[in-house]
């Protein structure tokens, strides 16, 4: 599930890319208008649940389920029309429970896709919800949270429901500032925010009590406008500035967008790619917040504006939806974001060759061919894996080489989409070593300090010992005394200690040193150089 600025966040790990696949498809070449929703005001939240769009709006609460051609009203039944915040969980039927929260008459629930709607509100301090909030929290499953204001005492407290709103319980003990009305969630805290330099608290539950942390001093300067969450990492919309953490708050790092101190209104999370939605329209970072881009074309100039505010993110399918001040407008996210391969690995296990990679995002995805080179020859295709079409999961892939000969070689993929369309991967380099004999592999990185790794082949299962020596052949340390199995080993070698087996004790000066390898009737030397 996609992490979610202001009305949700499901945390998502956030990978960084060991390289990425960019893929062409056919798509929307810029941001369009939808017809809709009517009514007026802004959009301020948008939901996705299956293929129905939902959108919170001064004017009411809408659904549209055909892509925003055409919009439904739901809430005729609701006595108020100023709703702010969605929200989402899973129902005990496979469907999904839809929360909307408004301003003055509490937060209601459905549970058939806004046909029909509940308040749900017991237990809540207030009727008037400044924000709401769902997730995972570690094992204690989904919870919903949300804050309410009060003019008497005049702040914001914050509630929880572990029962889809049934009922709630607060959990801070002392008023919050009147401003915090931005919440996000993840697997172990709940983080609150606001404007008017309000900064950032986090609530971490510890047994049966909560615990505050100041993130972000509410010194009047540091405004929360937008929260993002992808497991630790943590980030937070404020004037023209991203702040970046990837310790759950503790450090953090900031990153300035060329829009003159605008207010960044909402941050969405696509795979390694975030989308934020300012005052001066959409900026795209695919690197995780390190550096950003504009993403506007295609926003007309609206009451003299050349982009309208944008206050929300979400996708159905190859398409991003964003809320806007000038009602829901849409493009294919495909043309701004690559599709992501990530950590493409491989692992020799003795005359096999293991490939794992792993997809972010996908579009139009057919699948992969495997491709293998050997020495100074051209790469062949060796195998094929099928893709996942169109997904913004992540998906995992392997695929095995067996009975490669001994030998260096290369491999590579071969991504191609529906239309034929192709792109490779990075290439990989792999070692396979013989084993129909004994080896003793010279030591690498030589000379090394501190550590180095030592590797050896074992013809057959045998008692195998390795030891370190001085240049008197003195023994100074056991690395390995054991039976091991037919094939390939290694150990890794520290001069200050903490060796795989043997070296705790060590603290070697520099200089020459060996190791030698007895394996049954095996017995072979080499030497090693250790220069600090």
């Amino acid at each position: 599930m996609l992490s979610k600025a202001k009305s949700r966040n499901a945390g998502r790990k956030l990978y960084f890319l060991v390289f990425i696949l960019f893929l062409t498809a056919e798509a929307f070449p810029q941001w369009v208008q939808t017809n809709g929703p009517y009514g007026g005001g802004y959009v301020y939240d948008l939901l996705v649940s299956e293929t129905n769009l939902f959108a919170s709006a001064g004017g009411g609460l809408f659904c549209s389920t055909d892509y925003g051609t055409s919009w439904t009203r739901l809430d005729s039944v609701l006595s108020n029309p100023y709703h702010q915040s969605l929200a989402i969980t899973p129902n005990e039927n496979g469907g999904n429970n839809i929360f909307t929260s408004t301003w003055g008459n509490g937060i209601f629930r459905s549970t058939d896709d806004g046909v029909t709607w509940f308040a749900v509100n017991s237990g809540l301090a207030s009727p008037y919800i400044s924000g709401l909030v769902a997730g995972s929290f570690g094992t204690e499953g989904i919870s919903l949270f949300a804050s309410t204001f009060s003019e008497n005492p005049w702040g914001v407290n914050l509630f929880r429901s572990i029962d889809n709103g049934e009922s709630w319980i607060q959990i801070n003990t002392e008023l919050l500032w009147a401003f915090f009305k931005v919440l996000a969630v993840n697997e172990s805290s709940v983080f609150v925010g606001g404007d008017w330099g309000s900064g950032l608290q986090r609530f971490t539950k510890i047994d049966t009590n909560w615990v505050v942390d100041t993130l972000i001093i509410a010194d009047g300067t540091t405004s929360v406008f937008s929260l993002a969450l992808d497991g630790t990492n943590i980030f937070v919309g404020t004037f023209g500035r991203v702040l970046i953490s990837t310790d759950n708050g503790t450090n953090w790092n900031e990153v300035e967008l060329s829009i003159n101190n605008a207010k960044i209104y909402c941050l969405f999370i696509l795979g390694t790619n975030i989308f934020a939605g300012s005052e001066r329209g959409v900026f795209l970072s695919t690197n995780g917040g390190t550096s950003w881009t504009e993403a506007n074309s295609g926003f007309s100039q609206i009451s003299g504006q050349w982009h309208p505010y944008i206050f929300d993110f979400d996708i159905i399918g190859t398409n991003i939806f964003a809320g806007t001040e000038y009602g829901v407008w849409s493009r294919s996210w495909a043309e701004l974001v690559p599709v992501e391969l990530t950590s493409f690995k491989a692992t020799v296990n003795g005359e096999e060759v293991t490939l794992n990679w792993t997809t972010v995002t996908e579009l139009n995805n057919q699948g992969f061919e495997v491709q293998r080179k050997f020495s100074n020859n051209d790469f062949v295709t060796i195998g094929s894996v099928k893709g996942h079409g169109i997904t913004t999961s992540a998906n995992q892939y392997s695929y095995v080489d067996k009975l490669v000969d001994a030998g260096k070689y290369f491999y590579r993929l071969k991504q191609v989409d529906f239309s034929g369309t192709f792109e490779y991967s990075n290439e990989i380099e792999v070692e396979v070593r013989a084993l129909d004999k004994f080896t003793l592999e010279q030591n690498f990185p030589n000379p090394f300090n501190p550590t180095t790794t030592i590797g050896y082949v074992l013809q057959e299962k045998s008692n195998a010992r390795l030891t370190l020596l001085n240049t008197l052949g003195e023994e100074i340390a056991v690395l390995v005394n054991e039976e091991q199995d037919k094939g390939y080993h290694k150990v890794e070698f520290s001069a200050k200690g903490g060796s795989a087996s043997g070296g705790n004790g060590l603290n070697l000066t520099s200089g020459v040193y060996f190791y030698k390898l007895v394996a049954n009737d095996f017995v072979s030397v080499k030497k090693m150089m250790l220069v600090k």
